[in-house]
């Protein structure tokens, strides 16, 4: 016999775990989710989870992958993952009669004008998701990406799955595309912004790419792949590089380096001080230092922690090389900052 009690706790916790699925899909759509950038490379992404892709698909349904190998991307892994397993669970449900999903990678080379001159030029890589489904019309495919439109009966679906879909791609500095006609399945292109192979290798950037300069750099960031992109890009350019993961060690750090500290380039939003707090101590010492920010968060969110106030230097994650370079060049030579 079972007990009422744990029947109704049962409930409980059913109930929580929806409220944190769809909590967790409208802080991707609003794009308000901490990422944890670290570069990535998508074909081991997909193959990563593909045992658990074949495991959400029915049995009347082949499951394949064309992956390619690809130049890695700045992003959050997980964001990433689940980015793939809403595509696909999309497919699975526009096929409900069984069918084939493809799951692809490539790389894309974009100039400014073109088929898609709506996405920046560009090194791009494209995951792509298609189906042998049902498809979709042209008024449907202008509302896909819309929160809570769903062409599911009541209670089968929130409505978020492609918005936090296209939540996370945007908060990626991605772009996402859709292909569909009815009766003739559909395909999902998700553009993410490759790395550059000459900026980020073993050997660090290349000289030719971006400007050298001199100066000391304070690198702030909890996420150590964040740093060592930033250092390999950096060091090899004549900068003297100086790494603390929060903002005790930054401070201990500042308070015993021998020379001179020209710019602090530290995350926002960090456990225990945030950016904002750190640079007020670090200014509060040296007052000539300059302070670029950096952060995964949208403009909203910096916002609300100080650090988007007039003047201040601020670069979006994930970030671009060659603003990162020209950037930290200008605070170093023309005096230009905070």
């Amino acid at each position: 016999m079972r007990c009422p009690l744990r029947d109704r706790i049962e409930v409980v916790v059913e109930a929580g775990k929806k409220a944190e699925d769809l909590t967790r899909q409208l802080l991707a759509f609003s794009r308000r989710q901490t990422l944890r950038m670290e570069p990535v490379d998508i074909g081991e992404t997909v193959a990563g989870i593909a045992k658990m892709l074949r495991r959400m698909v029915r049995e009347d349904i082949i499951l394949e992958l064309h992956t390619a190998p690809t130049r890695s991307v700045l992003a959050d892994r997980a964001q990433i993952e689940q980015v793939i397993i809403n595509l696909v669970v999309n497919a699975r449900d526009a096929m409900p009669e069984g069918g084939t999903v493809i799951i692809g990678t490539s790389e894309l080379e974009l100039a400014a004008a073109g088929e898609l001159s709506e996405i920046p030029a560009g090194a791009y890589v494209v995951i792509s998701v298609s189906d042998t489904g049902i498809g979709m019309s042209r008024e449907l495919r202008e509302k896909i990406f819309e929160p809570f439109f769903t062409t599911k009966e009541m209670g089968k679906g929130t409505g978020l799955g492609l918005s936090s879909v296209f939540g996370i791609v945007k908060q990626h500095n991605g772009h996402v595309s859709v292909y569909s006609e009815p009766g003739k399945g559909t395909t999902f292109r998700i553009y993410l912004p490759g790395i550059d192979r000459d900026a980020v290798s073993a050997g660090g950037a290349t000289a030719h790419k971006f400007p050298h300069g001199t100066g000391t750099i304070l690198v702030v960031d909890d996420d150590s792949a964040v740093r060592r992109v930033i250092v390999d890009t950096l060091q090899p350019l004549g900068y003297l590089i100086l790494e603390a993961s929060g903002g005790e060690e930054a401070l201990a750090i500042n308070d015993t380096h021998a020379g001179t500290i020209q710019v602090l380039l530290t995350d926002v939003i960090m456990p225990h001080m945030n950016g904002g707090e750190l640079a007020d101590k670090i200014k509060a010492r040296h007052p000539g230092v300059k302070v670029m920010y950096m952060s995964g968060y949208t403009h909203n969110t910096i916002a609300n922690h100080g650090a988007l106030e007039k003047g201040v230097v601020f670069l979006q994650k994930p970030l671009k090389l060659t603003e990162l370079t020209e950037k930290v060049r200008e605070l170093t030579t023309a005096g230009l900052g905070n």
